[in-house]
C-alpha cells in the first residue's frame, strides 16, 4: 500500500511518522489545477485536505481511487438518518442562515457544526456573540444553513478506525475524567466495540469519533473521512496492514 501525501507543512508531518513505521509513502504537489506525482502503484490511499480531496473527486482524478470519501454519506443527515439515537446530536435542528436570529436565541449556547462535513468552521460549543464571525464566513462562501444541537456532558472521546468496515484501532482522543478503575475503562472500549462496530457507515474506511457522557451511555459524534482527517494518534501500522489485506 502507498500513501500518497500532500507536499504541505501539515504532510510534512504526517510523512515523518509513515517513515518512523516504515510504511511506503510517497508526496503528490498541487499546482493550481494539476497534481503531479513521482511514484506509481495500483493499491494507494491519498492524504490531504479537504478542497484538494473535493478536487479530485469532481475531476475523476487517478488519485481518486485512493479517496474514500462522498459530501452524500459524510453530512449529519445521512448520520442521523441511518445511526438514528446512537448520534450524539441526532436532536439537532437545521438553522438557515438568513433565518439566523429567528432560530438562536442570543443567550444561549449551543454546539454548532457545518451540516456537510467541509471543514467550512471547527465544531464545537459557540456563544451567539462568537458564532457570529462564523456566519459571516458561511455567507462569504455561499452556505446557506448549518446545524445546532443542544450541549452534552461529555467526559471522554474516542477515536476508532475503520478499515474494510472493522475498527482496526481504538484510543482515547480527550480525557476529562481520570479512571480509578482500569477494569471499566476496558469494559467501556467493550461496549463501544459491541454498540457501535455493527451498523452503517459512510465508507468502508472512514473515522468514527465516539463521546461517553457523564450518565455513562455512548454515542457517535460523528464520522471523518479517512483522507484528511488527523491519523497521528492511531496506530499506523495497523491501519496501513488493514488496507494491505
Amino acid at each position: 500500500m502507498l500513501w500518497y501525501v500532500l507536499e504541505n507543512e501539515r504532510g510534512l508531518g504526517f510523512a515523518k511518522l509513515l517513515k518512523e513505521n516504515n510504511i511506503d509513502y510517497s508526496f503528490f504537489q498541487s499546482d493550481k489545477d494539476t497534481y503531479v506525482f513521482k511514484k506509481t502503484k495500483d493499491d494507494f490511499i491519498v492524504i490531504a485536505n479537504y478542497d484538494v480531496i473535493q478536487d479530485l473527486i469532481s475531476k475523476n482524478h487517478f488519485l481518486s481511487k485512493g479517496v474514500f470519501f462522498d459530501n452524500d454519506n459524510f453530512s449529519v443527515k445521512s448520520w442521523n438518518d441511518n445511526r438514528k439515537k446512537q448520534m450524539l446530536n441526532h436532536d439537532g435542528d437545521l438553522v438557515f442562515v438568513n433565518q439566523v436570529e429567528e432560530n438562536i436565541k442570543s443567550y444561549v449556547d449551543f454546539f454548532y457544526r457545518p451540516f456537510i462535513n467541509n471543514k467550512i468552521f471547527e465544531a464545537g460549543i459557540y456563544s451567539f456573540n462568537a458564532f457570529k464571525e462564523i456566519l459571516i464566513t458561511l455567507k462569504e462562501n455561499n452556505i446557506n444553513f448549518f446545524y445546532q444541537s443542544p450541549i452534552k456532558n461529555i467526559i471522554k472521546e474516542y477515536r476508532a478506525c475503520f478499515i474494510n468496515g472493522k475498527i482496526v484501532d481504538l484510543v482515547v482522543y480527550k480525557n476529562w475524567v481520570q479512571e480509578d478503575d482500569l477494569s471499566l475503562e476496558w469494559s467501556v472500549e467493550k461496549i463501544i466495540y459491541q454498540a457501535l462496530e455493527k451498523g452503517w457507515l459512510p465508507n468502508k474506511n472512514c473515522i468514527m469519533d465516539i463521546a461517553r457522557l457523564n450518565n455513562g451511555s455512548v454515542k457517535i459524534i460523528e464520522f471523518n473521512s479517512i483522507n484528511c482527517c488527523d491519523l497521528s494518534i492511531l496506530n499506523l501500522q495497523n491501519i496501513n496492514d488493514a488496507l494491505n489485506v
